[in-house]
């Protein structure tokens, strides 16, 4: 028996919210070549692109660069995706809070404001987040909530428990998209300047 989240599922929504804020071109900073899952957050890199289309985002390849949970990978990355020649880009998409933070300390190296220049988005709900300047948008996973969880199917598990159904073995935690200020919603701006498009 266990306790899990779809992060495939969340990662989804919490790319559609962004969508939703009028951000298409995305640089989503993920580590598909992580060892220990599939790609990242359950996608390959090819169905992480066909993602990206079905809800409505780029799927430009360009916009996808492979990156470990380095600071100084990071900061390269970021770097070269504001002085390269890559397609243009409103807002990163993190693997996590903690990718989300380095991506926030590396647009501060080069004089960038969150949201006003660029927008980043989080993920997994990092309690600090809410703390940081700005405020950093994520996907919250509810630690807490999962802990509870675990504690009451402990306290519930039938002595028989591999005789349970797959499906009532495993219980899904619930998430939540939380849009603070490092999100900046840029389809009301350009709606609001008249300009008709994002």
């Amino acid at each position: 028996p266990m306790t899990r989240i779809d992060e495939k599922q969340a990662f989804r929504e919490t790319i559609e919210a962004m969508v939703r804020e009028g951000h298409c071109n995305i640089v989503s900073i993920m580590p598909f070549s992580n060892p220990y899952s599939r790609g990242a957050r359950g996608y390959t890199q090819e169905e992480y692109l066909e993602m990206l289309k079905e809800v409505g985002a780029n799927p430009d390849p360009g916009l996808i660069p492979n990156v470990k949970h380095d600071r100084e990978v990071v900061l390269d990355c970021v770097k070269t995706f504001l002085l390269g020649d890559h397609p243009p880009f409103t807002a990163f998409a993190c693997f996590s809070d903690f990718y989300a933070i380095m991506v926030m300390n590396a647009l501060k190296e080069v004089s960038l404001k969150v949201p006003e220049d660029v927008s980043v988005m989080g993920f997994c709900g990092y309690p600090g987040g809410k703390f940081l300047d700005p405020p950093l948008a994520t996907t919250d996973f509810h630690y807490h909530e999962i802990g509870r969880m675990a504690v009451d199917r402990l306290l519930t598990i039938p002595s028989d428990w591999s005789k349970m159904e797959e499906a009532s073995r495993v219980a899904i935690s619930p998430y939540t998209i939380i849009l603070r200020d490092s999100v900046k919603n840029i389809k009301k701006q350009n709606s609001k300047k008249g300009k008709g498009r994002v």
